[in-house]
């Protein structure tokens, strides 16, 4: 029996609080509908009580000036019973005489009391009427009050139902908002493939143009003016190659990297374009491990990081980046989910800036979610920079004091080898006198190309689009060995111009070049008789490294 009652009180409970009336600020609509009852019975008390786990609390009140109750008095049992409870003489009544509210305050003579009975047959709260001295109550007086409850009852389902219809309009509008922000993401990451081919194509005849100058002017300061011209040009790659990576994703080769260089390199850039109001220090253990990553995105979550730490201090402060090596055993591992027994490089980014609100940490790292006012944060950098990092292996924490600053550590796998990576010295491969079609839109890229291609020994023919490289080629079918065809152009597109090339000789070996960096982005596959792949801008070296392989490979098919 006494589980039964406890069940049935849950029950109660429950259906109380599902409606969050407890505590809310007063409304008139109940404030009005308390006064109706008082005037309607002529009392001095009235009340529209909510009867709690361990308290009476009242939501509107006449003739009464506390706001809650303990668990005593007339309305508790007007609850439990679920009845109406009319009581004209309390000192009169054995069961009542004795009540705290009867011999002390609010020294209740009189008492009705209707239950709050709502949709679920539950009693959840009482309107009732208090007097002070003994009185009788009429039908008519009973029927206004129950009239009155139930008014009481369609108003708190009509609060509900109002809340509930907010909150889920306030769902549609953030679903919204993340579909158009979405949305943007996606135009702008198309305009950027757009931008990237154009720029590349830019970059694609200075590269070249570099490397030719090279041959010619040998002397010092020639050399250190071309050299600065040619590392730009690269800087300008992998600045696009970045735009890329963020608009669609890429992954990029994984090679090993010394986060050394990195951090020298990001520093050498934040300090030249961040306020001076910035102290920017680095801290690097000597003998750094290395790891096995693509340098660009690694590039790009430094990046972000050192970004959010510049907004942190919008007036001055102090930004450090560091790096160590550390050894996670499990201990460690037991106390960070995401983490690993294993040797690790921590990348710390610090900040002397506002910090973050501890309500917040958990967010931060989750996309569209942004703490910076509306249009100067897509809030996906943290998010961007956390899928980098689990794409490496690694984790990521944070700590924060506001007003002190903030502290990002990125855990990275490390490579404990000796071996350092040893970057191949491309030569030169020079042609036998072979015929190349070049198909360009670009007449830069166009010119460079052939300049590139006849300083090694080919002979290049250059077309400006598909049609007329259909036509150069009908006309030198058997002097041509190779085609570089751009897949982007006007007129007819490098696919179906490949297409007919393959249809008029299937053993002629194509390179596909294009700006927008990698194969998968364009209709290439085994099907489609491209020869080999070479993303713009690429340099001389690549070109007549790429050339020739094919050559060679058509040569012993």
């Amino acid at each position: 029996m006494k589980t039964l009652l406890c069940n049935q009180e849950a029950a109660r409970l429950k259906a109380l609080h599902q409606y969050h009336i407890l505590d809310t600020s007063p409304e008139q609509v109940f404030d009005d509908l308390v006064f109706l009852a008082a005037q309607t019975c002529a009392a001095p008390i009235a009340i529209i009580n909510f009867v709690d786990a361990q308290r009476q609390w009242f939501k509107a009140k006449v003739g009464i000036d506390v706001q809650e109750m303990p668990i005593v008095g007339f309305c508790p049992i007007c609850v439990h019973k679920g009845q109406v409870l009319i009581i004209p003489d309390t000192l009169a009544d054995e069961e009542f005489a004795h009540s705290p509210v009867v011999t002390g305050e609010p020294f209740v003579r009189f008492y009705a009391g209707i239950p709050l009975i709502v949709g679920s047959e539950q009693a959840i709260g009482t309107l009732c009427v208090v007097d002070r001295v003994p009185r009788e109550i009429n039908d008519q007086q009973v029927e206004a009050l129950l009239a009155i409850s139930r008014l009481i009852v369609k108003q708190i389902e009509l609060r509900q139902d109002i809340s509930v219809i907010a909150q889920d309009i306030t769902q549609k509008q953030q679903l919204e908002n993340q579909f158009l922000r979405a949305q943007r993401m996606e135009s702008i990451g198309t305009l950027a493939s757009g931008i990237a081919h154009d720029l590349n194509n830019v970059l694609s005849p200075i590269l070249m143009s570099v490397q030719l100058l090279q041959s010619t002017y040998r002397d010092q300061r020639s050399s250190q003016i071309l050299k600065i011209l040619e590392n730009n040009a690269k800087r300008g790659a992998n600045l696009v190659k970045q735009v890329l990576s963020f608009a669609r994703g890429m992954e990029g080769d994984r090679t090993v990297i010394q986060i050394k260089h990195l951090i020298l390199e990001m520093k050498q850039i934040i300090e030249q374009t961040f306020p001076k109001s910035i102290v920017i220090s680095t801290e690097i253990q000597s003998n750094l491990w290395h790891v096995s990553g693509d340098s660009t995105q690694l590039h790009q979550v430094l990046m972000n990081l050192c970004l959010n730490a510049r907004d942190a201090m919008p007036k001055s402060g102090h930004l450090q980046i560091a790096a160590h090596n550390i050894d996670i055993d499990e201990h460690y591992a037991k106390m960070h989910i995401e983490a690993k027994v294993g040797s690790y490089i921590v990348l710390s980014i610090s900040d002397t800036g506002l910090g973050i609100k501890n309500e917040l940490i958990d967010r931060i790292f989750e996309p569209f979610f942004t703490t910076k006012e509306f249009g100067k944060g897509t809030g996906l950098g943290l998010s961007t920079v956390m899928g980098i990092v689990k794409g490496h292996g690694g984790f990521i924490t944070v700590s924060s004091i506001l007003n002190q600053g903030t502290t990002f550590k990125v855990f990275l796998p490390a490579v404990l080898t000796a071996t350092t990576q040893q970057v191949e010295e491309l030569e030169n491969k020079s042609g036998y006198g072979e015929w190349i079609l070049v198909v360009d839109d670009e007449p830069a890229v166009r010119d460079i190309t052939q300049a590139s291609l006849e300083d090694n020994n080919y002979k290049a023919i250059t077309a400006s689009d598909g049609i007329e490289a259909l036509a150069i080629y009908a006309q030198n079918k058997d002097k041509i060995s190779a085609a570089i065809i751009d897949m982007m152009m006007p007129t007819m597109d490098g696919a179906t111009t490949i297409s007919t090339l393959q249809k008029m000789n299937p053993r002629l070996s194509i390179i596909a070049v294009s700006g927008l960096t990698t194969s998968e982005q364009l209709p290439i596959n085994q099907k489609s008789g491209v020869t080999a792949f070479l993303p713009k801008p690429y340099t001389a070296q690549e070109l007549l490294k790429t050339l020739h392989t094919v050559i060679n490979s058509t040569v012993h098919k």
